[in-house]
């Protein structure tokens, strides 16, 4: 296991600097109403620090008639050792003329830290 920052004041475990987390979101209020880990469990507290910052940095779209369901996955995706942050919004109720791709956001992880 290894631990990474979401902020100065949140960490979370990954484990071969990989870590993935199904959410879902409330849309009036944006507060987590599910969440699970494939690798390691997460406190709602954390979890909800990760999602208010995926939110303000756009990471995340709120979209849905009641809720968004999103999976956050934190893990490397090219040949060297940088680790990203993307997201991939799963909603059933995405209306039919768009795309999951235009909701969907990849950011190096350094950067998501530096903001």
């Amino acid at each position: 296991m290894k631990t990474i920052r979401i902020n100065k004041h949140v960490e979370l475990e990954v484990s071969d600097d990989t870590q993935m987390f199904d959410v879902k979101i409330d849309n009036t209020t944006k507060k987590v109403v599910y969440h699970s880990s494939e690798y390691g469990p997460i406190t709602l507290e954390r979890i909800q620090n990760l999602v208010d910052k995926m939110i303000r940095l756009k990471l995340i779209t709120i979209f849905g008639t009641s809720t968004t369901e999103v999976q956050i996955n934190i893990w490397n995706i090219d040949e060297n050792d940088d680790l990203y942050i993307e997201t991939f919004h799963t909603n059933s109720d995405l209306p039919d003329n768009e795309l999951f791709d235009d909701y969907d956001r990849t950011m190096d992880y350094d950067e998501f830290l530096d903001m």
